[in-house]
């Protein structure tokens, strides 16, 4: 590690404008990654709290769902009336149970 150092002391001492723009470029380097991570993070934390306080959705597309709480796949999907009823007093915490499409074309 010190001869490292010392290396770099040689040749900034020998080059110092070139010894100050590698310094210069790998700070920019740093701060451009740590700045890109910051984003990212803070991105998907206002993503995730946006998402969990409208809820998650849950969409169930050609399967039903079994007595054990398994979904049973069909293809075309058959849903029976009372599957939006079922779902609601199964779960307590869902709400807004729609059935958008019952696939009979």
């Amino acid at each position: 590690m010190f001869s490292s150092i010392k290396s770099f002391a040689h040749y900034f001492s020998s080059y110092p404008l070139r010894g100050v723009l590698t310094i210069l470029t790998v700070a920019i380097g740093v701060a451009a990654l740590t700045i890109t991570f910051s984003l990212s993070f803070d991105v998907t934390d206002a993503l995730n709290k946006t998402l969990w306080s409208d809820g998650v959705r849950i969409v169930i597309k050609n399967a039903e769902v079994r007595e054990d709480g398994e979904l049973d796949r069909q293809a075309p999907a058959v849903f029976r009336e009372n599957t939006a009823d079922l779902l609601e007093s199964e779960y307590e915490n869902l709400r807004d149970v729609t059935i958008v499409s019952d696939g009979r074309w």
